[in-house]
Parts: C-alpha cells; structure tokens; sequence
C-alpha cells in the first residue's frame, strides 16, 4: 500500500531541469546494528568533509555516529552542528538535510517548529526542493537510501523549500491512510499550498479549483513551468 502510493506521488519523472528520486518505502523494522556508509557532510559553519556516517538516522537523531575510515574508531557529533548529510547512492545523490521545519496553523497563521529533524530530500524542480519525513532513514545492502514510515502509523508529511529559504515547509499529508482521512488530507494540501504559494495567483487559482487533488509533483511542474 505505502510502494504503491508513494510510486504515485514520486514516480520517476527524467526530465530537463526536473529529476524526482524514488526511494523504496517499507515498514520499520526494529533496531539494528549501525551500518556505516561512505558519505558528505555539510557543517552549518559552511565546512564539509568526507566521512563514514553511520546509519539508520532517526527523523529525531540528536547525534550521528561517524568513523574517519570504513573500520575506524567511532565518535559521535551533534546534529546540530550538521546542515546536509549526501550519499552517493544508486539512484544519484540522496541528500538529509536537518532542520526546523514551518507549518499552518487552523487559521493558517504560520508557525515555525521548535527543534529540528532530519527530513529526506525527493525531488526537485528549479529552486523548489520536496521533502518527507520518516521514522527512520537506512542504507540498503544496494546503498539505495530508504525510508520508512511507523507501523504504528500510516502518515508522513511532504515539505517544501525554496533556495531562498531556511527551514521546509508542511504543505501535504499522504493520502494512504483511508478515505475520510484522504478527504482531510486534500484540504490540508489546498489550504497549506495556497498559503505557500500566495505570490502565484495562477497557481492559488488551481490549487483552489482542486486541480491538483494534493498532487505536489503535479503542483511543483507547473510552478517550474514544465508542461507533459
């Protein structure tokens, strides 16, 4: 149910100036040893360095295990000091970014979160970037980056982020969690995109006439201008 409606949502788009990457959605699985993978880190001083980073990484991972080398001697850093965390995976770079993150309130006043979490980037169209949160981010035996979603719950939120912009944005709620909740979840889209959207009135436009049906790929090709 999750492969089938986040392969929906993400499906693979290899277009000029507009690449989705899909990562394989399953359920979470229990603890597990680290297993450290050969990865970038952006520090939020504007340093970087190339390290082995031990995953799997919690969405609320307060530090992050590295090594120097493949079997070196394991320290641990503060999440805080860490702006983007890149792997070089099978299906490109896959990029974690820890941040805080914006949300609309009922009356759409905007709120900012109070502590950070990892979210994973899974598309991009132009200066427009989408994200999602996870329980749990992991590394495959094929070094594909995955995510995977509480089986104790069957919601996670997609972001927004322009370049220009600090934290993401929630905008959407996955629409697998049954059709009330669906219905629920098409008016959070429409309300929360109009909101992040307010200085594109063609856009509010559709997105009120519900055009996009909480369809954000749909939503972000037509902020970029790419026509099927």
């Amino acid at each position: 149910m999750f492969v089938k409606d986040i392969s929906i949502l993400l499906a693979k788009k290899f277009m000029k100036h507009f690449v989705f990457v899909v990562f394989f959605l399953g359920m979470l699985a229990g603890a597990s040893a680290k297993n450290f993978v050969r990865a970038e880190i952006d520090y939020v001083n504007g340093t970087s360095e190339s390290v082995y980073v031990g995953f799997p990484i919690s969405v609320d991972s307060r530090k992050i295990s590295l090594r120097s080398s493949e079997n070196g001697k394991i320290t641990k850093i503060d999440a805080e000091n860490v702006r983007m965390i890149t792997v070089n995976s099978n299906d490109g770079l896959a990029h974690l970014i820890y941040s805080k993150y914006k949300y609309y309130l009922s009356n759409m006043k905007e709120k900012t979160s109070k502590s950070k979490a990892w979210f994973l980037k899974s598309g991009e169209c132009g200066d427009l970037s989408l994200y999602l949160d996870a329980t749990e981010y992991r590394m495959k035996k094929n070094s594909m980056m995955a995510y995977f979603a509480s089986p104790n719950s069957q919601a996670y939120y997609l972001h927004l982020k322009k370049a220009s912009e600090e934290e993401v944005t929630q905008v959407a709620l996955n629409r697998s969690v049954g059709p009330m909740v669906a219905i629920m979840a098409n008016k959070y889209f429409r309300d929360c995109s109009k909101e992040y959207f307010s200085d594109r009135p063609d856009l509010v436009e559709k997105i009120g006439a519900k055009h996009y049906n909480g369809d954000v790929v749909q939503l972000m090709k037509d902020y970029c201008g790419i026509e099927e």
